[in-house]
């Protein structure tokens, strides 16, 4: 029996890869609370508002916010976050 609520859809998965806010932050390996100001101050991944009390994220807005903050050295990093700052 266990293996059939193994093989089982998560809800993620069901829904095409989008995720709650709570979801997401886990995936990303960050707090909710960062997630939630993140998107306040428009410095975090894209979103989804399907209304104002239901946000989602997209799995692959998620990798792709990732990849934009994958750097070699603590040099590029600065480097990248003084270019977005002053975008």
């Amino acid at each position: 029996m266990s293996a059939i609520v193994n093989d089982a859809l998560k809800p993620n998965e069901a829904a095409g890869h989008h995720m709650r806010p709570r979801d997401a932050a886990i995936y990303l390996g960050v707090s909710k609370n960062f997630l939630d100001q993140a998107r306040c101050y428009g410095t975090g991944p894209r979103f989804v508002r399907i209304s104002k009390g239901m946000i989602l994220y997209r799995k692959h807005d998620l990798d792709a916010w990732l990849a934009d903050r994958s750097f070699m050295s603590t040099a590029e990093a600065d480097r990248a976050e003084r270019q977005r700052g002053a975008a």
